[in-house]
């Protein structure tokens, strides 16, 4: 009649299928059968329904915002457990089984744990990806594509720690070997010259080559300053 309709107990509303709505007073619920949809906007753009296992919320047209206003936005796995948390002027917050793991800052991301990836799998760095790190089941890689590789250290000591470390051009060329409990090995054009042994040095020549040190005084500047050490492959030393 124009002052609305009041209703003072239960009201049901049957739908096709048994989509059915019913406000139930002593619950103080409306209740929403399964697959029984509630439907905003002129296309019903927004709906919410359960169809029975599984509960949804379908937008179908621009975009779905959650606002928290002043507030927190809270996603929750289960009622006491967070799952995401975004905090407005700061930071969103990444859980895992309740324990904060990732969140972002004002310079940009902080993880408390482990950061894992997978086999073959790359972290990138640069604007064209030109720095990759990555682990091909078999081996770690650092591996640069553009510029210099640089390692920089202004306060302290840079430490390579291995059981033996190598040193390769590009295309696999030896430069030099460095050997837990062993030698230090030189190489020039890839024929190793140089090596360290527990008595001391050994130069050594290529194949069927001279073995030759230079001593240089005054910056080998010129002839007279130079002198040479050669074993040649008669088994003769000469200066």
């Amino acid at each position: 009649d124009g002052n609305g309709l009041t209703v003072t107990g239960d009201a049901s509303f049957v739908g096709d299928s048994a989509k059915n709505l019913l406000w139930d007073k002593s619950d103080g619920a409306l209740e929403f059968a399964d697959n029984a949809q509630i439907a905003f906007g002129a296309a019903a753009d927004l709906k919410l329904y359960h169809d029975g296992s599984n509960s949804s919320i379908q937008n179908a047209t621009g975009h779905l915002y959650l606002y928290g206003g002043t507030n927190n936005v809270y996603i929750r796995a289960k009622n006491d457990e967070n799952s995401i948390v975004a905090v407005p002027n700061g930071s969103v917050e990444l859980y895992h089984n309740n324990v904060l793991r990732l969140n972002t800052s004002s310079s940009g991301v902080d993880i408390t744990g482990e950061l894992y990836i997978p086999d073959n799998t790359d972290i990138k760095i640069g604007g064209g990806g030109d720095l990759k790190l990555f682990h091909d089941t078999s081996n770690s890689y650092i591996q640069n594509t553009t510029g210099n590789l640089i390692v920089k250290d202004t306060t302290g000591t840079i430490y390579l720690q291995s059981t033996r470390i190598d040193f390769e051009s590009e295309d696999g060329e030896q430069i030099a070997h460095f050997i837990s409990d062993g030698a230090v090995e030189l190489f020039n054009n890839n024929v190793k010259t140089f090596l360290t042994d527990s008595h001391g040095i050994t130069v050594q020549g290529p194949e069927a080559g001279n073995g030759v040190i230079n001593l240089f005084a005054d910056e080998g500047d010129d002839n007279a300053d130079k002198w040479r050490l050669q074993a040649d492959t008669s088994g003769n030393l000469n200066i």
